[in-house]
């Protein structure tokens, strides 16, 4: 009997390697400017003395990604080729702004409005970059291969996260801010590279002109499946924990830990993305196997346990062990790596592949929606209740995908775009 190797039990062995790795390395550079412009940016607010509402409101230059949908369309009609989508042309227009963009953030450093206004020119063509890079994902592999290549993106957005977040921390600890960000433009240089080496995907429709059209015509293609209000209710509070975690967990642990930013940047950052890349593994390999709810419900439940630890750190006081904010950052990242990858195969599988960018674009402004607009609330939770009851409502808000799911949701199938059925 002839001896099964590991990517035969895992089910991996008809798995196309190299799609699987370019995604891996676009998700990279997706991932790497989203931290520049959001926590990163908070903690240099917090550098320079912002209060903590201030630094809640610099989550609102995060509004372009809710916003993208509006130009979707002109990335789905202006494609630069008779044969092809056109997507590599439009990631690297992205990533040459984005570029130009880090530097402006880091020469800007001593005028407060220019380097909001260089934040939110990044923020732009990250939102545009993200857009291709989405629909290109989304054709280049197979159904069977999204679990996986959901996952392996995340692990490159989230080692992205870990440079931009955390080893960024470090230099702007040691040697400032400016050369932290003049550093970081110089890292995305390298994704024209890699975009410019990446399989082309051939062009798969007629577009119609009209910008209004495409949209009717791609809205009516999401709300053809049962329960899409749910669906939607699902998409925008699934992971409201997270985002509370995303625009105060850094502050939490400089603030009220008093932890150094060099203490912060390598165990909340590095220590908590490894954490994220595990969790995104497990459930991409999980998804090969099991029904997308079942990963989708185990998210839930593992979101709200991952903030009982925060309430815990909040209850210690100041005098707080590595080991025990290591263990925390771990485990919420664990958990938010298992949840997202489930939430990103559910919204992969629901775009129909004639209009994947402006659906690609709606529901993924709708995972948005949390952390963007609700910084400022966060940061006046921080402020009125004090971090126990911050985290104690994290928890709360993570119980409510679970009604979702056990209500109208349940026995309801996972929408599947044409292309599947």
């Amino acid at each position: 009997m002839q001896s099964k190797s590991i990517l035969n039990i895992m089910g991996l062995e008809d798995l196309a390697y190299w799609p699987l790795g370019v995604v891996f390395g676009l998700g990279f550079f997706s991932g790497f400017p989203l931290l520049l412009t959001s926590s990163t940016l908070q903690a240099w607010g917090a550098d320079r003395g912002l209060s903590l509402v201030e630094i809640g409101a610099l989550s609102w230059l995060g509004l372009p990604y809710l916003l993208k949908w509006a130009w979707a369309p002109l990335l789905d009609y202006y494609r630069f080729s008779q044969t092809h989508t056109g997507r590599h042309i439009w990631m690297m227009m992205a990533q040459v702004i984005i570029v130009i963009g880090l530097l402006s953030i880091a020469l800007s450093s001593t005028h407060l409005m220019v380097w909001k206004i260089s934040a939110l020119i990044v923020v732009l063509a990250s939102a545009t970059q993200d857009l291709a890079i989405d629909a290109y994902r989304v054709e280049l592999l197979s159904e069977r291969e999204y679990g996986l290549g959901s996952a392996l993106n995340m692990m490159g957005y989230r080692l992205a996260m870990m440079l931009s977040g955390g080893v960024l921390w470090v230099i702007a600890d040691q040697v400032g801010w400016r050369w932290a960000y003049e550093l970081s433009a110089g890292v995305m240089l390298f994704g024209l590279v890699w975009v410019a080496l990446s399989p082309r995907t051939p062009w798969q429709r007629s577009v119609q002109a009209e910008s209004v059209s495409l949209w009717r015509t791609a809205w009516s293609g999401l709300c053809r499946h049962d329960q899409v209000v749910a669906w939607l209710c699902l998409i925008v509070v699934y992971r409201l924990a997270d985002a509370v975690v995303a625009n105060l967990g850094g502050v939490f642990l400089l603030k009220h830990c008093q932890l150094s930013l060099s203490v912060v940047g390598v165990l909340y950052k590095v220590v908590g993305i490894v954490a994220t890349i595990l969790g995104a593994l497990i459930a991409g390999v999980w998804l090969r196997k099991t029904n997308v709810k079942q990963v989708l419900w185990t998210g839930s439940v593992l979101q709200a346990l991952s903030c009982l630890p925060y309430i815990g750190l909040a209850l210690g006081g100041t005098t707080v062990s590595l080991w025990a904010v290591s263990l925390t950052v771990a485990a919420e990242c664990f958990c938010s790596g298992i949840a997202t990858t489930a939430l990103m195969v559910v919204l992969m599988r629901w775009c129909d592949k004639e209009h994947i960018m402006t659906q690609f674009a709606w529901l993924t402004a709708l995972v948005a929606i949390p952390r963007v607009l609700l910084g400022p609330l966060v940061g006046q939770a921080a402020e009125t209740f004090g971090w126990v009851g911050l985290w104690s409502g994290a928890t709360v808000c993570a119980l409510l995908s679970m009604l979702l799911l056990w209500g109208p949701l349940r026995g309801v199938k996972t929408p599947t775009h044409r292309a599947a059925q």
